[in-house]
């Protein structure tokens, strides 16, 4: 008994973490969970990779290939991913040359528009909204 508790205390694990691109906010805290977590609990690794975003994230975690992830808010979740907290609330940003003369959303359309990446969150965030005021918004590639 007493061997078995040794080993129990002495194992360490080791956990993939999903973020997003490597310049984004998902990756840095990302990186900055993994340090703190090493400092109280050394134990505990945790290998933050970088992804394409929340639906690459779910098909990691989908895949065991990952197990933990940060994923967009309002992102659906598979049956094998449980969601755990959320860490701050998901806002969505319009931001457009005061030249342009865009006063609201009907304004974009037929103007050039500068998505998110396809598979990131805030894509996922952006589409609906943009749908919802009837803009017909095609990424370029």
């Amino acid at each position: 008994m007493a061997i078995q508790l040794f080993r129990q205390h002495r194992q360490s694990y080791v956990l993939t973490l999903a973020t997003a691109s490597r310049s984004g906010e998902y990756y840095k805290f990302g990186q900055a969970l993994a340090t703190v977590v090493a400092r109280h609990h050394p134990q505990i690794r945790i290998n933050v990779i970088h992804t394409e975003g929340s639906a690459q994230n779910l098909e990691f975690i989908e895949s065991g290939a990952a197990q933990l992830a940060l994923i967009q808010g309002d992102s659906s979740i598979q049956s094998s991913a449980q969601a755990m907290t959320l860490l701050f609330p998901e806002t969505a940003h319009v931001l457009v040359n005061r030249q342009a003369s865009i006063e609201t959303m009907a304004d974009l359309q037929g103007k050039a528009v500068a998505l998110p990446p396809k598979g990131s969150g805030a894509y996922q965030l952006f589409m609906p909204i943009a749908q919802h005021y009837g803009l017909n918004l095609h990424s370029a590639g």
